[in-house]
């Protein structure tokens, strides 16, 4: 992999939820936080991610631990305790290469401007058939990650999710949440269970 960019004030966060069925998920976001340090970011991380922000993850999937890595180009990556009970909570038959996706949108325009955030393995009982989830729950979903970006945005110290360009060097706060109706193949997950 090549040397993370050099992002002032700009922390790379890894959810790194458990191992189940051969599969270990994680998901990488990025948060600015003027001035702050690993800690604080993992604190108010900590104080305002909810269970329901994975209502689609299955509930085997639990998430005790993240890390921290500024995008100072210096200070090593830390790993921060949630000291919260974060599980998925979708039941039934787990499929471990499938997920929901949530899309960020920024005023940037391009690729530079857009992320996403890839929510799995999911079960079964979210498909609502041919690779389809509900759109209540789809709602529901944008609305809990809109209330913990605003929750976490508004805290002190301030810490704003947000894309980051590693090829451009930058930085964007999210200004738009979009899930995909359509489910989405995970291969790199499915490529796990091969090895």
């Amino acid at each position: 992999m090549p040397p993370l960019p050099v992002i002032p004030d700009v922390f790379r966060v890894v959810l790194e939820w458990n191992a189940h069925g051969g599969v270990s998920p994680v998901n990488v976001l990025h948060f600015f936080a003027d001035g702050a340090t690993s800690a604080q970011v993992a604190g108010v991380i900590a104080d305002h991610i909810t269970s329901d922000m994975f209502s689609v993850v299955g509930q085997d999937f639990t998430l005790d631990t993240i890390a921290i890595t500024p995008l100072d180009g210096s200070t090593a990556t830390t790993h921060h305790s949630l000291g919260v009970g974060v599980a998925g909570q979708a039941t039934g038959q787990a499929m471990l290469n499938m997920a929901a996706c949530l899309n960020f949108g920024t005023t940037q325009r391009g690729s530079r401007g857009r992320g996403r955030v890839f929510l799995g393995p999911i079960t079964e009982s979210v498909n609502t058939g041919e690779n389809n989830w509900d759109g209540a729950q789809r709602t529901d979903l944008r609305n809990d990650w809109a209330a913990f970006i605003t929750a976490c945005g508004t805290d002190s110290p301030s810490v704003v999710l947000g894309v980051a360009s590693y090829a451009h060097g930058d930085f964007h706060i999210i200004t738009s949440l979009t899930p995909d109706t359509l489910l989405r193949s995970c291969k790199s997950r499915l490529n796990q269970l091969t090895r």
